[in-house]
């Protein structure tokens, strides 16, 4: 799907594509305000203006914004995420409604906050997540879900808070001014966390 010059994409049925590709290239806005839904086996999608998902079932995504960045998943297998990238001033919000733990390889806003969530996944941290100017890094999971910081997480001179109904792991450096750690089975208790932080709070609920 493609506009060119001006122009939305506003997906309003199901596009099934399970097992293969879908690529999406839009000059403004890319939505499912009117009840779309995307399944597939991977997902690329590049927009001038903003980018609004939900209701996908993707197991590979890629997306490029100029403006906010929305994604809301439901995928029971695991997700690959090679990258999430707002150029413009925005937001990124991803959360993952289903079973399958989610891997991020890229995550960066030039001016905006990061927000990953799970409702019981794990969530990767596999290569760089950087929220650019004054935004601030929140990754949240429910129970069990665990957090693993093998790359790096930067929200330089703001804030990163990263929650956990399991635990948080993993010797990726966190770097932010004011880092938050919550964790409801444990923190940094099998691999050591890497902090670049001038206040560090700790809540370990095991």
């Amino acid at each position: 799907l493609t506009t060119t010059g001006d122009g939305d994409i506003a997906i309003g049925a199901q596009i099934d594509a399970a097992g293969d590709a879908v690529v999406i290239t839009a000059a403004d806005d890319v939505n499912t305000n009117t009840g779309g839904a995307v399944a597939a086996g991977s997902l690329a999608v590049t927009a001038g203006g903003d980018i609004d998902l939900a209701g996908l079932d993707v197991q590979i995504i890629t997306a490029t914004s100029g403006g906010d960045l929305f994604m809301e998943i439901n995928s029971a297998l695991a997700v690959t995420i090679p990258n999430l990238i707002v150029n413009g001033i925005g937001d990124i919000v991803f959360r993952q409604l289903g079973v399958g733990p989610v891997t991020f390889t890229t995550v960066t806003t030039a001016s905006g906050d990061i927000l990953l969530s799970a409702n019981t996944a794990n969530l990767i941290v596999g290569g760089t997540v950087t929220a650019g100017g004054a935004g601030d890094v929140r990754i949240t999971t429910g129970a069990p879900g665990n957090v693993v910081l093998t790359g790096t997480t930067t929200a330089d001179g703001d804030a990163v808070s990263i929650s956990a109904g399991g635990s948080i792991n993993g010797a990726g450096t966190v770097t932010a001014a004011d880092v938050t750690l919550i964790g409801g089975t444990g923190v940094g208790d099998t691999t050591a966390l890497s902090l670049a932080a001038d206040r560090v709070t700790v809540q370990n609920a095991a």
